[in-house]
């Protein structure tokens, strides 16, 4: 798993792996949710998702974006047509 260091608000260096990166991000992000979303889409509700770029790149970072949706719902299937590395 890889890490990150970063420092903390007293200054302090610490080391972060990419599941508490992500965990943080997510409580500052989403919180306790959205509240439309919760009170109109029913908790079992599967769908699906596509990424699309909006413009040429190189793509990276694929682990991790799945590590993200892996936090909301460790069932899913994640199918990606790309590599990290590849000019898109």
């Amino acid at each position: 798993m890889r890490q990150k260091a970063c420092r903390t608000k007293q200054g302090k260096r610490r080391t972060l792996t990419n599941e508490q990166i992500i965990k943080q991000a997510i409580a500052e992000d989403v919180g306790a949710g959205d509240v439309t979303t919760l009170a109109i889409v029913p908790a079992d509700k599967r769908t699906t998702a596509k990424i699309f770029a909006k413009e040429n790149l190189v793509l990276a970072g694929l682990d991790i974006a799945r590590d993200v949706f892996y936090q909301f719902d460790n069932n899913i299937i994640w199918q990606s047509n790309h590599k990290d590395g590849e000019h898109l």
